[in-house]
């Protein structure tokens, strides 16, 4: 709707450019990159069990690069999703 709607406008900058590159090089190419390796190394199971610290790696660049503050629900959070991984990662070594 917005492209029927709305005027296509885009302000270039050298800002814009970085966050570009950066969006596409960092979590797009090297991303995967590191995905596949990991596929490759631990496989796919123990691989994607990881995934899911991606919001606390989120949030945690978040409190380094902009400050943003850790709060008491965050590392709750962080306690659940390890002990998903754990409970994950031990139920396939026949521990549980």
């Amino acid at each position: 709707i917005g492209l029927a709607t709305e005027p296509l406008v885009i302000e270039w900058s050298t800002r814009l450019v970085i966050a570009f590159l950066y969006t596409t090089l960092i979590p797009g190419l090297a991303a995967t990159l590191v995905w596949f390796l990991l596929v490759e190394r631990i496989g796919a199971t123990r691989a994607a069990t990881f995934h899911f610290l991606n919001p606390f790696f989120g949030v945690a660049i978040a409190a380094v690069l902009l400050n943003e503050a850790l709060r008491l629900g965050d590392l709750i959070g962080v306690l659940v999703i390890m002990g998903g991984i754990l409970a994950v990662q031990l139920s396939r070594q026949g521990r549980v």
